[in-house]
């Protein structure tokens, strides 16, 4: 999800129910680290606080102030000269036994990219004390481009590390013979797989099954639908024509169309050898 700097975040944060049955919770922190450490910079002279521009540290204008260093609230970010990750310690409310919510609210807000999450918690079973932490891979991104949400942004964070780092295509090209369709998970007119393969933010991999999918959802498009139309299941279906083909079909992150994979959709023509 691109969420525009500036907005007020709530996350609502499911924790492993399998980990955590038979077991009470304590307490719980939740923790954002951003992926990439912040440029060097001396402090800004000025400030412009309407502003959603960013200055070389990292830091919106609106955030700044004069005389001081912005970074210095209290978390490891820029302190002193020091290039680190930066990390926030979020408002944390136990709300059950399996869920959590934290805010990541506007004014610590300082820095570009993705933010990954990172939950400790405290539990307490008949025979033990325990700790545990959950790492859920990155959940949203900040961005100060126009097509970032805004408003009261909620996000919803499952049990597992669901968010999607990137996706690609188990072949690049899928053939289709005209008038037919290939479904995800098949072969195409020259015995290829059609298939989606993601990698998730805890860099493990995952094939896309549309009947079976715990993850961020997928959406595909076409680049032509008179040619070649895709229904919510990555099924593509050619239109009857004569002569050959060749469309675009996008799969992307429907939280983040940043992160897709284009498919050449080859359409074999009637009238072309390649049909026989």
């Amino acid at each position: 999800m691109n969420i525009r700097i500036g907005n007020d975040i709530v996350l609502n944060v499911a924790l492993d129910a399998d980990k955590m049955s038979g077991k009470s919770l304590l307490k719980a922190q939740c923790y954002l680290i951003a992926d990439n450490p912040p440029a060097i910079i001396s402090s800004p002279k000025s400030y412009i606080p309407t502003e959603y521009s960013i200055h070389g540290c990292g830091t919106p204008h609106y955030n700044a102030s004069v005389g001081a260093h912005p970074h210095d609230r209290g978390f490891d970010v820029c302190s002193h000269g020091k290039v680190s990750c930066p990390s926030y310690a979020l408002q944390t409310e136990i709300l059950s036994d399996t869920q959590l919510q934290c805010y990541f609210t506007k004014e610590y807000q300082s820095h570009l990219g993705r933010y990954k999450l990172i939950v400790e918690v405290g539990v307490q079973d008949p025979n033990d004390v325990y700790t545990y932490t959950f790492d859920y891979g990155a959940v949203f991104s900040l961005t100060d481009k126009i097509f970032g949400k805004t408003g009261e942004i909620v996000v919803n964070v499952p049990n597992v590390a669901g968010s999607i780092y990137s996706i690609q295509g188990i072949n690049k090209s899928v053939a289709v013979l005209q008038g037919s369709s290939v479904a995800i998970g098949s072969n195409d007119q020259y015995g290829f797989k059609y298939g989606v393969l993601v990698r998730l933010a805890d860099m493990t991999t995952a094939e896309y099954n549309p009947t079976d999918w715990v993850y961020s959802n997928l959406k595909f498009k076409s680049s032509d639908p008179s040619v070649v139309t895709v229904n919510e299941y990555g099924t593509i279906a050619a239109s009857e024509t004569k002569i050959s083909r060749d469309v675009i079909v996008t799969v992307y992150d429907e939280d983040d169309y940043d992160v897709n994979f284009d498919f050449n959709v080859h359409v074999v023509g009637s009238d072309s050898d390649e049909s026989s």
